[in-house]
């Protein structure tokens, strides 16, 4: 018990009174001090750019950009990317990125469109504890173009000089070729980011302004297929970036003026109305499965009061019908516009280098310059877009559908398109899978059932009956359940139980550039799970790009990474974790860029009749089912020795036939395994799913076009992300080469564990155009 001196009391008390304000004036400047700080923190500046201004390919990777500002206390922070609505939904990308106080920091990470247009993304921005700092939730894009539609981005210098197509139909916008604008600063340094991208508009002052990363990621786009049209204004800008200067198929001179006259006019692709016709697509005999046509039937009453009220009825789905095949519809025919054909147009004095082409020329001066670079196409535009005459063109939207080769027909907006299909990603799924796992037959879950109903029922019964210990029932009943349950977990064990298993077929896109190559790979890596687990996997450290996601099943739906797994993207690499449950398969898919020394050499050389092939094979292990397509023929060559350079005479015989037909013979046989990976069960009997060759069929599975050809009297659908597809490139005339290499893989594992089981093996596809001998 405490004790105070006479006369000091009251003294204790206001002292302890004083010491009580403090504790409570601390406890609400506390409180107080949280909110304001928590909304000062919500203040930061958190941006989301995404796709190509707001546009977005199906079934492709774009760019999501993100600009951060923190003027407040530095911290480490991640970005999360999560699909909110549609295909994916559940999975999830993180970006790890350091804020320090009073920064502004840009950044890019590539995102896969599964299609279906309707999805939405959510971004977040969370400190090192997970809380959230910003969100932007429900992102759309502007417009998500179908598959084969088209979309070209553009660097112009001026908002004037921006592309422009004709808008023949304001219906259908999603199916109509669209232009993107693109900014400097945010465009990709991640070149599997631009594969959405069929071409890319870009003016000479604008390339000045572009970094390291984000040349490297164009070239590495152009090389694999992309169209890279260049306008130039001065030729000091090209002559002092060297880049720029030795990627164009012409040399630059001096400035100068022309009059047009009429060159324009003949080049467009409807200068008169005897130019080619826009070809309206054939539709199909019935939609994908699961499509059905409905109408909305629109009824307008008018009470006596004279209120009119509308009503809309949508009767049952009727069968689809296939509509009459249209006619081909000629381009619009264009007149000259004299004012711009007498005016002076400024000109960038060009010469054109050794296998480049002339395009266009006017007065003996040329004004388009074309070239391949790899599998792709450079076009050098002698003139400024940007500037008079050619701004006030009157057909300068037609020049532009030439220019960045958009097919006509795709102008229309009666072709007949349907938002729905297979993916290519199950043919690669039927190949990669463990053959570990075994489906029960259905008639053997029927017989199952109908045993496990026999013993419950009319069995306990007349067992118990006989023994007349009806009351045993309640000891019987829990017996046969357990022994049931035994059973069927029993059954589930030998059909399903194994150990871990990886497996990687890779799909590689050889780019030479004399002993070096870039190479662009596609790998599909099953994992099979023997528990339930998470497993690591990384991108190669050598990439220029790698990206990853789960299996493409169906048009608009993508397996989902599950919840439990992240993938972590870092620069324009990843590291990932995937959650596999127990005695399941997990499908992946990698896409990845790297330089390296060149796996294999291929030339084509034609003296008329006679075509020569030379392979050089560079690796230390042979190249196994090679073939070559050419001229809409494969040819089968066999096999080429590790270190081995090889001449082949391609003459018909029995070992060469039509890529169709080529195509025909293993497409059903290769569309019935891939279905097969998504049944519930197995077939009645029993059957086994069809027992795939390896290299035959992921060298069909080139080809995409023709394989839809193939499927399309079984009104089936099949489509593919970008650039997978070689049937452009054989269409071209260009020479194909496909060679498999057992147990190699290009890149550097995916896997960080130890499987138990696995393997792995890459197709090689070279492309390259053919090579006329002299005097041909």
């Amino acid at each position: 018990m405490l004790h105070f001196p006479p006369g000091e009391l009251a003294p204790a008390f206001r002292r302890l009174r004083g010491g009580l304000r403090f504790v409570v004036i601390v406890i609400l400047l506390a409180l107080f001090a949280g909110p304001s700080a928590r909304t000062a923190r919500a203040a930061l500046q958190f941006d989301v750019f995404p796709g190509f201004d707001g546009k977005v390919m199906q079934t492709a990777w774009f760019p999501m950009t993100f600009e951060i500002f923190n003027d407040g206390p530095p911290f480490d922070a991640v970005i999360e990317i999560a699909v909110g609505l549609g295909a994916g939904s559940g999975q999830k990308q993180l970006i790890p990125v350091e804020l320090p106080t009073n920064t502004r920091k840009r950044v890019s990470a590539p995102v896969f469109s599964a299609g279906g247009g309707y999805a939405r993304w959510d971004c977040r921005l969370l400190d090192r504890r997970g809380r959230v700092i910003a969100e932007r939730k429900n992102l759309a894009m502007s417009l998500q173009l179908a598959q084969d539609s088209r979309l070209v981005g553009a660097l112009p210098r001026t908002l004037g000089g921006m592309p422009t197509l004709p808008q023949l139909s304001t219906a259908n916008v999603n199916q109509q070729p669209a232009i993107a604008r693109l900014q400097v600063e945010q465009f990709p340094d991640n070149p599997i980011a631009l594969e959405a991208l069929s071409a890319i508009f870009l003016h000479s002052e604008k390339a000045i302004e572009l970094k390291q990363p984000q040349i490297t990621a164009l070239l590495a786009w152009l090389q694999g297929g992309g169209h890279l049209v260049v306008a130039v204004e001065q030729p000091g800008d090209v002559n002092a970036t060297g880049w720029l200067r030795d990627l164009l198929p012409c040399s630059l001179g001096g400035v100068g003026t022309l009059e047009p006259g009429e060159a324009f006019d003949e080049w467009l692709p409807n200068a008169t109305n005897s130019g080619p016709a826009i070809a309206e697509t054939a539709p199909p005999t019935s939609p994908p499965p699961g499509l059905v046509s409905a109408t909305v039937v629109t009824n307008i009453t008018t009470n006596a009061a004279g209120v009119v009220t509308t009503t809309k009825k949508t009767p049952r789905p009727r069968p689809y019908v296939r509509p009459k095949a249209k006619a081909p519809q000629p381009l619009p025919k264009l007149s000259a516009d004299e004012k711009f054909n007498s005016a002076q147009l400024p000109i960038v004095l060009a010469t054109p280098r050794e296998g480049a082409t002339v395009s266009l020329e006017a007065d003996g001066r040329p004004l388009i310059i074309e070239a391949r670079r790899g599998r792709g196409t450079i076009t050098a535009l002698a003139f400024s877009p940007d500037r008079e005459p050619f701004n006030s063109w009157r057909h300068r939207q037609w020049f532009w559908v030439k220019a960045c080769d958009i097919p006509p027909q795709l102008l229309r907006a009666e072709r007949e398109f349907y938002g729905a299909g297979e993916s290519a990603d199950g043919l690669f799924g039927a190949l990669v899978d463990s053959k570990q796992v075994h489906k029960l037959p259905f008639g053997w879950l029927v017989l199952l059932l109908l045993g496990y109903l026999l013993v419950i029922g009319p069995f306990d019964q007349v067992m118990l009956k006989k023994l007349n210990r009806q009351m045993l029932t309640w000891i019987t009943f829990p017996l046969y359940v357990a022994g049931f349950s035994f059973l069927v977990y029993f059954i589930g064990y030998a059909l399903r139980a194994g150990e871990n298993e990886w497996n990687e077929i890779h799909v590689v896109d050889v780019l030479a550039r004399g002993d070096q190559a870039t190479l662009r790979g596609r790998t599909y890596a099953s994992i099979y799970s023997s528990a339930n687990r998470r497993y690591p996997v990384a991108g190669d450290p050598a990439a220029l790009g790698a990206t990853l996601r789960g299996e493409l099943i169906s048009w608009g739906q993508a397996s989902q990474m599950s919840d439990q797994g992240r993938v972590v993207q870092r620069g324009n690499n990843y590291l990932a974790e995937l959650y596999v449950p127990v005695w399941t398969t997990f499908l992946c898919a990698s896409d990845w860029t790297k330089n390296a020394p060149a796996p294999v050499r291929f030339t084509v050389s034609t003296g008329g009749a006679t075509n020569t092939v030379e392979i050089e094979n560079l690796l230390n292990r042979p190249l196994k089912e090679v073939r070559v397509v050419l001229e809409n023929n494969i040819y089968e060559l066999g096999t080429v020795a590790a270190k081995e350079k090889k001449k082949f005479l391609l003459a018909g015989g029995s070992k060469t036939t039509t890529l169709a037909s080529f195509v025909n013979q293993h497409a059903n046989e290769m569309m019935q395994a891939a279905r097969a990976r998504h049944q519930t069960f197995g077939g009645f009997g029993g059957q086994a799913r069809p027992e795939l060759n390896p290299a035959l069929t992921v060298e069909t599975a080139c080809f995409i076009t023709h394989l839809r050809n193939a499927q399309a009297a079984q009104n089936q659908q099949l489509f593919a992300p970008p650039g997978l597809d070689l049937s452009p490139a054989a269409a071209r005339g260009d020479a194909i080469l496909l060679a498999f290499v057992e147990d190699y893989s290009a890149s550097a594992p995916l896997n960080q564990f130890s499987p138990r089981r696995g393997w792995k093996h890459t197709l090689l596809r070279v492309v390259e155009p053919v090579v006329k001998e002299e005097g041909q």
